[in-house]
């Protein structure tokens, strides 16, 4: 091999190691269940002018929500009480409330639960 000739190979395989350094880090951060994305995010800002409508709609008519959050006991979770009422603090006949919970440390992981009246 002639002098200097491993120069070239060298560079080679610093550049490849920083490549797959990269890769790696890059699968290492997008497999994080902490890290998450809004979904439909693009949807969402569209239709951010229907949303401020539909509460000031609701808050026209009176409806009110209250949620309260009871712990079971250290460690097993909590029960979660919704109410629905209207301007006269009377339950809303029929309705039915979605809720998107979510624990921060596993924002990709959200968990949806309709609710509806008497379910407990």
């Amino acid at each position: 091999m002639k002098r200097g000739a491993g120069w070239p190979l060298a560079v080679a395989v610093i550049l490849g190691a920083t490549v797959a350094g990269n890769v790696w880090l890059i699968r290492l951060a997008g497999a994080d269940p902490s890290f998450a994305v809004e979904e439909d995010y693009y949807r969402k800002g569209v239709r951010w002018d229907e949303e401020l409508a539909q509460r000031a709609h609701n808050e026209a008519l009176g409806w009110r929500v209250r949620a309260t959050l009871s712990p079971i006991e250290p460690g097993r979770g909590a029960d979660l009480l919704v109410a629905l009422d209207d301007s006269a603090v009377a339950p809303i006949a029929d309705a039915s409330i979605v809720v998107c919970a979510l624990h921060v440390g596993r924002a990709a992981h959200p968990v949806d639960v309709t609710l509806r009246p008497g379910d407990a």
